[in-house]
């Protein structure tokens, strides 16, 4: 594996993209113990000059192209927040130039493209890992912890909903179809990656579902998903139904109904030093079960990652690659069951002998 700084020495990052998820992480690789932000990268000169400067280092470079950061061999760690279309083309560039990564949810749009980012990883000797904050918080494991422990008893059935509105917007990375927007690869993958965790939390691991049926309502004019809604069953016998949409306000939780009681989570993705989990028993007082942490979730994010390599191994147990390979065949099925495709489905190799 290729060598990170030791003892007081920060992970040197640079970031691709410069847009508002670049911006956020950018901060957070500031506000970090474990790493330095030295560059930034746009596909432009001209966002180049757009991006927002306040707050970071004076000396920050920001650069007119991804090609001349990944060629700077200063930089150990490479953020890709370009869109999903463009993360294997991109974290595969990272890792050929010997640069660790974190790229952005989803990991791909299609799991032979995640397939292909992890075998280049662990070939190059380099970290990789998947950019779901969520896993980063102290309060998700202490939600695995209950439902592995019992709190709730068995658990039985599992609804999870993310949604947002985005009014009547037609074009940009959220809806169109070359950029492989749509509401399951942004919203519905935050959905899945969770159930498919709480299903597994017995096992402590996130586990594959054994049936995916699923039903949405396809824009025609962009080609991708405004809402959907998915059912899935496990081989432990939890059923799990999830909602996404980019063009409706859904609740924003996940709820665990047991045979001994339920747990609700309000905004189990994006969580702040206020949320808590509530803890529903018969007979029982309501419980609310609060879980701080020491930083916001991008900033513990950003530090798995120095953690990871101050250890030097290639993956997080927080998110390893076996869990993002899952995560990406799920929401293969998801879309297969609507008849949502993407350009990336067509690009995908022949099977060998075939």
């Amino acid at each position: 594996m290729h060598p990170a700084p030791r003892g007081g020495d920060r992970l040197r990052w640079g970031v691709l993209a410069t847009g508002r998820i670049a911006q956020m992480l950018s901060r957070a690789i500031v506000a970090s113990q474990s790493g330095r932000l030295c560059a930034v990268a746009s596909r432009s000169r001209e966002g180049a000059a757009a991006f927002p400067r306040d707050g970071l280092p004076a000396d920050l470079r920001v650069l007119a192209s991804y090609e001349e950061l990944l060629g700077d061999e200063s930089i150990d760690v490479v953020y890709v927040a370009t869109p999903h279309s463009s993360h294997r083309q991109w974290t595969l560039a990272a890792i050929s130039a010997g640069k660790h990564v974190l790229c952005e949810k989803p990991l791909t749009v299609a799991a032979w493209e995640a397939e292909a980012l992890v075998k280049a990883a662990h070939d190059n000797g380099v970290f990789l890992m998947e950019a779901f904050m969520y896993r980063a918080h102290p309060q998700t494991w202490q939600l695995v912890e209950l439902v592995r422990e019992g709190a709730v008893g068995e658990p039985r059935v599992l609804r999870a909903s993310f949604g947002m509105d985005i009014g009547d917007t037609q074009a940009g990375r959220l809806v169109e179809r070359d950029l492989a927007g749509g509401g399951i690869l942004d919203l519905g993958c935050y959905a899945a990656s969770l159930v498919r965790l709480i299903a597994g939390a017995t096992e402590r691991r996130a586990v594959e579902p054994e049936m995916v049926a699923a039903v949405a309502r396809i824009n025609t004019h962009a080609g991708t998903d405004d809402w959907s809604a998915a059912t899935m069953s496990f081989a432990s016998g939890v059923v799990a139904s999830i909602d996404c949409a980019l063009r409706c306000r859904l609740e924003r939780s996940l709820v665990i109904a047991g045979s001994e009681g339920l747990i609700r989570v309000e905004n189990p993705w994006q969580l702040t030093a206020h949320d808590a989990i509530t803890l529903h028993r018969p007979g029982r007082n309501l419980e609310l079960i609060n879980v701080p942490a020491s930083a916001a979730q991008a900033v513990l994010e950003v530090d798995i990652v120095g953690e990871a390599l101050h250890v030097n191994t290639q993956e997080a147990w927080q998110m390893p690659w076996s869990d993002s390979l899952g995560n990406m065949r799920t929401l293969d099925r998801w879309r297969a069951a609507v008849g949502l495709r993407y350009p990336a489905d067509d690009d995908a190799p022949a099977p060998v002998g075939s």
